[in-house]
């Protein structure tokens, strides 16, 4: 990307209001009406979050939601109140609490979603009991008929919301666990590859390559791989930190980011699957080739040394049967030295190359070819080459639509999809990176285990499974945020 691409001054006017406020939460709380479990009295119905109740050894809590739900949960903040039971998914919904003695106190969330996967509102309840009208349980009596709550909150249709924590929108929760690399039996060189399956992680509008240590300063973008990639990750804090939404887990905590894609209608639209391959064809020797550099940051750039049209590209086509839109995003596999020597000390970001190159994105790294390259196929200003990393993205067509655009459109105030570009910081288990260079040099069909591998990665914050074998499920909304999220964020 052309520094243009990532500084022009926002639009005025293309958006009515911030992320932050698109994605508030309604500020109507939900009404909360508490009963005894044994006599069915109500003990209090209100819309305070903390409440103060005489002590009754059982409970019963029904929950009023602030906007329409599908379903809900109760989640227990400390243990002085076991969740006895939970109503079944319909408003408004009812949970039995069993405090321990007087000087219980409840604390708990609860949380509403729409199917299949939407946010809708979450709440914080605390009760806590009064000294006067401590009762000594009481036999079981002919259960009461709950009343209906004073002045009940009516449901209201739901404006799509989003999770959010800070100005990050978490979409699956990513996993802490490994699986084993297999290195595969050798295969045609036109089927070798290392291929790694990832999942969404999250959305945000930071860019640590672009805009270091500055929140919130990018247009919006979907992140894979590392769960914590942020404003402030590094070369070094990608490889040794987070949890991973990719096959190999934190044997895999690579930090890749592109541009959110919306479509016509102003949503961003979820890709039905996302993997990178590590591949290369070359017509030198392939013990030229080196392993990839821990933390090397770059972008997949139209605007690299070296880059053609191919590189990076979209088109529209079948895919098992179903019409998609594919983005391949081929990333540079050529780096400069510190020594300006094929087996130097490859140069990590660009930020840390000489005189005036240290301010242009990219420069420490390169596209094979040109007329003076060396025995690896690499210009002699970047002489270390390593195996190429293809980014690779697979959208519902139908979702897309007809007219999509990127948040780096908006930006740049360019042409739909003509900024087209991809962001990287690598991180691998160093072991694993020897094998993944091992598969290249030696034209072998490598990956993570079995498809299936990692399940945990797949979930979001509610539970819900989003992914099933590296595929978004049929049933999962390609919209889920509505037009909620937008391009860039207003300041």
């Amino acid at each position: 990307m052309t520094k243009k691409h990532h500084n022009l001054p926002l639009l005025p006017g293309l958006f009515a209001s911030s992320l932050l406020a698109s994605l508030a939460v309604n500020s109507a709380h939900a009404a909360i009406d508490v009963y005894d479990s044994r006599t069915g009295e109500l003990l209090k119905s209100t819309n305070d979050n903390e409440l103060v109740i005489p002590y009754k050894d059982r409970l019963s809590v029904k929950i009023v939601p602030r906007n329409s739900s599908d379903k809900t949960r109760l989640e227990p903040h400390n243990t002085d109140c076991g969740v006895h039971m939970q109503s079944d998914n319909s408003a408004p919904y009812v949970f039995s609490l069993e405090p321990m003695s007087a000087d219980s106190t409840c604390k708990f969330r609860v949380i509403a979603w729409l199917e299949p996967w939407r946010w809708t509102w979450h709440e914080d309840f605390t009760i806590a009991f009064s000294d006067d009208d401590i009762l000594d349980p009481v036999d079981p009596v002919e259960p009461v008929e709950p009343v209906e709550p004073v002045e009940p909150v009516e449901p209201v249709e739901p404006e799509p919301v989003a999770e959010v924590d800070g100005d990050k929108v978490v979409w699956t929760i990513g996993t802490s666990g490994q699986s084993d690399y297999m290195v595969g039996p050798v295969v045609p060189r036109s089927n070798h590859g290392n291929r790694i399956y990832c999942t969404i992680s999250h959305f945000s509008y930071d860019d640590p390559i672009i805009y270091p240590s500055q929140p919130g300063e990018a247009h919006l973008h979907m992140f894979y791989g590392n769960t914590e990639t942020n404003a402030f990750s590094t070369p070094s804090s990608i490889p040794s930190s987070g949890k991973s939404s990719c096959l190999g887990g934190t044997n895999y905590r690579s930090g890749i980011w592109t541009p959110a894609l919306f479509n016509d209608r102003d949503e961003v639209v979820i890709p039905d699957s996302v993997y990178i391959y590590y591949k290369t064809f070359m017509h030198q020797d392939y013990n030229n080739l080196q392993v990839i550099p821990q933390g090397i940051e770059m972008l997949a750039s139209l605007e690299t040394m070296n880059a053609y049209s191919g590189y990076i590209r979209s088109n529209r086509g079948l895919k098992d049967g179903k019409p998609t839109m594919t983005m391949v995003l081929n990333f540079p596999s050529c780096v400069a030295t510190e020594n300006g020597q094929r087996t130097g000390s490859p140069i990590l970001s660009y930020k840390d190359m000489p005189g005036a190159l240290s301010t242009e994105v990219n420069s420490h790294v390169a596209y094979p070819g040109g007329p003076n390259s060396n025995e690896a196929g690499c210009p002699a200003s970047h002489p270390y080459r390593f195996a190429t990393p293809i980014l690779i993205l697979n959208y519902d067509e139908v979702a897309v639509g007809s007219n999509p655009y990127l948040s780096s459109d908006m930006m740049a105030d360019a042409p739909a999809l003509s900024t087209l570009h991809a962001d990287y910081i690598f991180g691998m288990d160093p072991q694993v990176n020897q094998q993944v260079l091992r598969c290249v040099q030696e034209s072998r069909n490598c990956n993570f285990g079995s498809v299936g591998a990692l399940p945990e990665r797949f979930l979001s914050e509610d539970g819900t499974q989003l992914y099933q074998y590296n595929i978004l499920r049929p049933e999962v909304d390609r919209t889920p945020f509505g037009d909620t999220l937008k391009p860039m964020k207003m300041h």
